[in-house]
């Protein structure tokens, strides 16, 4: 028995079919070269002959050498046919049958000595389903589809996260710095009054110092001009004028005394400069761990080997649906998901959406009672543009409008796989009921088509909808 493992042994068949036989390299540009005719050596084969070991000839030597009775009856073909491979157990005779039980290869007569009781084909039809089979592997396998696709959803989901938490941090920070400068007004204006009641009080002052001022420059001038003129007899008989007036003079100047001005503080700005820079301090980025919703992962475990994974009524919200799409990328088997009853938006719509071009096999979804709008609508219709497995989808109850309602109408004129669509009590009007039932007329593949329970729709245009198509629910 062979110690070689299935991989080691592919790539030793590989490496026969790419690598040169003359200088041992692998081919850079393969392509097909014209063989000659096995007879003459000089034409090109145009014929092959399947028992003459799948040998090639022109048509002029196979017509010729074929007229003999003894090959008369061999089969020619246009192309070259597949490697001839004998019985090991007879090894004269062309292996003809595959027994998928005991995984060889054999003629005829092995088929009645040692396999009548296995399940066993003609090597041609076997290889044909087994062909379709890995064609199908290929093309439902989630590495089918371009990695530049999500990329691309990764890198733009990272930039609109990132974006929504600079501009939160941005509002915050202008959200203070409006907290400042609105206190910081209310403090002058505050101020402003005390220094208005100050202003006020040095003005009264300086009045009545300046008219005391004036008085006694008055009676100084009048003193000098009589002395400068030598009106002595006059200074004598006013000597007692003033006396009087300096002993006003004094009382008026003692009793003259400045105001008594408001002080004032301003208490508490210290402190909020501590606390302030305090504040700024503590305001840093902390990386966090991914989240996690352990409850959820172990209700997706416990139904990883079912076809149904049964999400309802559990209040999940968009970062679970982060979870739901990673599991639903590692479980290929599953052809329904209910996700009804739960806190869903577009957001997580839009994460559920994507998770659909891996997964070949869904069959059924259904989203009744979240809130994934118009936007996550639009997310659920543009995968469906190209989805080729869908046949019933569930979007009762999600705040879904007519804008909504005409993106799936654009869709589904495309659409050639989905059957049943459930539209029913969302915010679906006249104009967008009228929209899908005129896809109906494109649409032959969509059987039942749920908008009837849609409150936004009248009367008159519900009864004439009714009669326009027998598929409307």
């Amino acid at each position: 028995m062979s110690s070689k493992t299935n991989g080691e042994e592919f790539k030793e068949q590989l490496e026969d079919i790419i690598k040169c036989p003359i200088c041992l390299d692998n081919f850079n540009k393969p392509s097909l070269c014209n063989v000659k005719c096995c007879n003459c050596n000089e034409h090109t084969a145009k014929v092959w002959c399947r028992d003459c070991l799948n040998k090639g000839f022109c048509r002029e030597c196979y017509e010729t050498l074929h007229k003999l009775p003894a090959l008369a009856d061999h089969r020619p073909g246009e192309s070259k046919p597949p490697k001839i491979i004998h019985c090991s157990e007879h090894p004269t005779k062309e292996a003809e049958f595959w027994c998928e039980e005991d995984k060889t290869l054999y003629c005829s007569g092995c088929l009645i000595e040692k396999h009548q009781q296995h399940k066993c084909e003609l090597i041609g039809d076997a290889v044909k389903k087994v062909i379709h089979k890995i064609k199908e592997d290929f093309t439902k396998h989630p590495l089918s589809v371009s990695p530049e696709i999500e990329l691309k959803q990764i890198l733009t989901e990272y930039e609109e996260q990132s974006k929504v938490k600079k501009l939160s941090i941005a509002e915050i920070f202008a959200s203070i710095r409006r907290m400042i400068d609105d206190r910081e007004k209310l403090i002058n204006e505050n101020l402003s009054d005390v220094d208005v009641q100050n202003k006020k009080k040095i003005e009264e002052y300086q009045i009545e110092w300046m008219q005391k001022w004036r008085n006694f420059r008055e009676w100084r001038l009048l003193f000098k001009q009589r002395v400068t003129t030598a009106d002595y007899v006059t200074i004598l008989q006013h000597r007692d004028n003033y006396q009087l007036y300096f002993s006003t003079a004094n009382e008026d100047w003692t009793n003259l005394r400045p105001p008594i001005l408001s002080e004032y503080n301003v208490e508490g700005v210290s402190q909020v400069h501590a606390a302030v820079k305090q504040a700024l301090e503590n305001i840093r980025v902390v990386e966090q761990s991914p989240y996690q919703n352990p409850q959820l992962e172990e209700l997706i475990s416990n139904q990883k080997n079912n076809s149904t994974l049964n999400l309802n009524n559990h209040g999940l919200n968009d970062f679970d649906t982060i979870i739901i799409a990673r599991a639903l990328r590692i479980n290929m088997k599953v052809t329904t998901l209910y996700l009804g009853n739960n806190q869903i938006t577009a957001v997580g719509a839009a994460r559920i959406a994507d998770s659909l071009r891996y997964i070949k096999i869904l069959t059924k979804l259904d989203l009744w009672s979240n809130q994934i709008g118009t936007i996550g609508a639009q997310h659920i219709a543009d995968i469906l543009r190209n989805n080729k497995t869908l046949m019933e989808l569930g979007l009762n109850a999600n705040q879904i409008d007519n804008k909504g309602a005409q993106y799936f109408a654009d869709i589904l004129r495309q659409n050639k796989t989905l059957a049943i669509l459930h539209l029913a009590d969302n915010q679906i009007g006249d104009e967008g009921a009228q929209s899908l039932v005129d896809m109906l007329k494109s649409n032959t593949t969509l059987k039942e088509l749920y908008i009837l329970k849609n409150k936004e729709i009248s009367a008159n245009v519900r009864t004439q909808l009714k009669n326009q198509d027998n598929r409307l629910r």
